[in-house]
């Protein structure tokens, strides 16, 4: 446990340990997924990009499609010159559209990854699927979490976060994630108490994370992922 209030910033290939994409290849895949056209005789979209989402945004916002699709290839040819996602879109931040749409495929590209990566399983698809701390024998999460727990018994669990702070510079949520999880493991707890415990930590993300700046909710932890 920690004696001295500490805080800890998480840079943005923190999660890379865990499959998760780093800044360069996450705006290589933005880039492509904005690589759509029209077709002119049948209406369908055709290109390399994220098909899946420009019909959802079709459905959503037909009026308009134009504008998102001009921000997208401006996006996809822009994109290859900026050292991230963040950097470019911060560098035309007065292109309220662009932003709209390049935030908008950083989430779903996000949420893909979570759903691909090493944290991942489904309750509900496969009752017998867990947390798999294995998987993270290596990394900085685990080393983390000894430190965190050491000399602090069960009856104090409560307070294991009482001198702990993070800004997190990625959009995931795999610290909140693999924490409650830890945490549930090592104290025998449940994963709702683990999670209200997580729920109190100050975890800032400042370029913002799928559902928020808050820890997974007792929802989301009911399908096992983050």
């Amino acid at each position: 446990m920690f004696k001295r209030r500490t805080l800890f910033i998480v840079g943005a290939g923190a999660s890379n340990e865990v499959g998760f994409p780093l800044g360069r290849a996450l705006a290589d895949d933005i880039g492509q997924r904005m690589d759509v056209q029209i077709d002119g005789r049948t209406g369908a979209f055709v290109g390399k990009g994220d098909i899946v989402f420009w019909e959802y945004l079709r459905d959503r916002d037909r009026r308009q499609l134009n504008s998102y699709l001009y921000a997208g290839w401006f996006i996809r040819e822009g994109i290859p010159f900026a050292q991230s996602i963040d950097d470019f879109l911060d560098r035309h931040r007065s292109n309220e559209i662009a932003n709209t749409l390049g935030k908008a495929m950083i989430i779903k590209a996000i949420l893909e990854a979570e759903r691909g990566g090493a944290l991942y399983f489904n309750k509900l698809a496969d009752p017998e699927a867990k947390f798999q701390p294995g998987k993270f024998a290596n990394t900085w999460l685990m080393k983390f979490i000894h430190v965190l727990g050491r000399d602090l018994k069960k009856e104090d669990v409560r307070t294991i976060f009482d001198n702990v702070a993070f800004i997190v510079f990625n959009y995931d949520r795999c610290l909140e994630f693999f924490l409650i999880h830890a945490i549930s493991n090592l104290y025998g707890i449940a994963d709702t108490d683990a999670a209200e415990l997580v729920e109190e930590l100050t975890i800032i993300h400042p370029y913002g994370a799928p559902g928020g700046n808050t820890a997974p909710s007792e929802a989301r932890l009911s399908v096992g992922r983050v």
